[in-house]
């Protein structure tokens, strides 16, 4: 007797509006040899994959009980590699025959956070990298004794490391880094020698600033202090502006704040000595100029939601992958406005953060946890120079938005599809 059961679905993305081509998607068998980590290991029952489009299908299946896999497999082995792959599941078993179609979400895991190296740079500087996500980082020496050894760090912008720092330099092979977090505390060892002490490297993180946005100075060493005195903010006129700052230290940013005006140029001029960095070195004279647009070269949008049921929805405004600017939708205050918007084409993203930390939060395949919902308006917004765009949005379709683009897409590749067969038939 063949086997003639079907079944089908169809794949979104927990971060995308479109999913990536070519999803394996898998079947296994739930009886009393399954369990979740076979997706590791073995290779599953019924294989099938999205090829150009979001939906897939089974044919020629046997009746019984199924888990449902989705991956974007990329060393194509038909196992699941975390730190490689995307995955996708059902929460429910799929029964067959009953079920008939299935939808599933790929997401990306958090891998589980632990530091995994550390080396030395330069003279000072070392690198503690790290997986997963940083939570309250912590960084020490163990075994050296003495109040004269000092010790700091900051974030890499970049990459996911730790750039520690150790003054002064002593004589010693290696050095023991005691590396907390807020759930996991690791002992990691370094190389230690002599080498050439860094320079300090100041400079602006952007040239042109918006009406609100703060002049952020950057540097390649620590910025252990930084002296107002030495230092003055004039706009294009020479006139001398007010300005307050703000050191962060895990970013490793001065921040300077100010009433700007559009259309305006301004220099921060940094005397010697303005700047001290946590190795004693000071910045030579530098002049740093930056400037502001009209507030008619940008774009007002205010986005007017109804039918709004979570607590705490993040909205983002989306330039491909990009986060242009986001703001907190609750049901108390419905209705967010974004200035400064440079014109443009924007998506707009919308997630439903279940547990209000901020972010969207990824799945897990073990403990069965499926990400926090997203959705994209399924129309690109347009922001004009110098106009005030509103955009009203009902969120109780937002189930329907992605339906609508996956079969937009699907649509199009039908088309295409349509049109290479009339081809072929001329050439024929």
């Amino acid at each position: 007797v063949l086997d003639s059961l079907t079944f089908n679905g169809s794949i979104k993305d927990a971060t995308k509006q479109i999913p990536d081509e070519n999803i394996s998607v898998f079947l296994y068998e739930y009886n009393e040899n399954y369990n979740d980590s076979l997706v590791y290991k073995e290779v599953p029952r019924y294989i099938s994959n999205t090829l150009d489009s979001t939906g897939f299908e089974f044919k020629n299946i046997k009746a019984g009980k199924y888990k449902l896999i989705a991956l974007k497999d990329q060393a194509s082995n038909y196992t699941y590699e975390p730190k490689l792959d995307k995955i996708g599941f059902s929460s429910e078993t799929i029964t067959i025959p009953g079920d008939s179609v299935a939808e599933i979400t790929l997401f990306k895991e958090e891998p589980e956070f632990k530091y995994v190296r550390a080396k030395q740079i330069s003279k000072n500087q070392f690198q503690v990298g790290y997986e997963g996500k940083l939570t309250e980082p912590e960084l020490s020496l163990l075994g050296i004794k003495g109040d004269s050894i000092k010790t700091t760090f900051f974030k890499d912008p970049e990459k996911d490391t730790l750039n520690f720092w150790v003054k002064p330099f002593f004589k010693q092979d290696s050095l023991l880094i005691l590396a907390k977090s807020k759930i996991k505390t690791d002992t990691l060892t370094a190389r230690y020698k002599d080498q050439y002490k860094d320079s300090i490297n100041l400079k602006a993180v952007l040239k042109t600033l918006k009406l609100n946005e703060d002049l952020v100075v950057t540097s390649n060493t620590p910025i252990e202090k930084f002296d107002p005195t030495f230092s003055k903010l004039v706009d294009q006129d020479t006139i001398e502006v007010a300005f307050k700052h703000q050191l962060d230290s895990l970013k490793n940013e001065l921040k300077i704040s100010f009433d700007k005006k559009e259309s305006t140029r301004y220099a921060f001029k940094l005397l010697p000595g303005a700047i001290t960095d946590f190795i004693e070195n000071t910045n030579d004279t530098l002049n740093i100029k930056v400037s502001t647009l009209a507030e008619a070269d940008y774009g007002k949008l205010v986005m007017k939601f109804t039918d709004v049921e979570n607590e705490h929805t993040i909205i983002q405004l989306m330039k491909g992958e990009k986060v242009e600017a986001e703001s907190l939708l609750t049901k108390d205050s419905p209705n967010i406005t974004f200035t400064s918007i440079e014109p443009g084409d924007y998506t707009v993203r919308i997630i439903y953060d279940e547990n209000n930390n901020g972010i969207q939060d990824t799945g897990d395949y073990l403990q069965q946890r499926q990400p926090e919902k997203m959705y994209f308006y399924t129309k690109p917004v347009t922001v004009r120079a110098n106009w005030d765009v509103q955009q009203d949005i009902s969120l109780k379709n937002a189930e329907y938005w992605q339906k609508q683009t996956l079969k937009e897409k699907y649509d199009l590749e039908k088309e295409k599809e349509r049109e290479r067969e009339e081809e072929k038939k001329k050439a024929q």
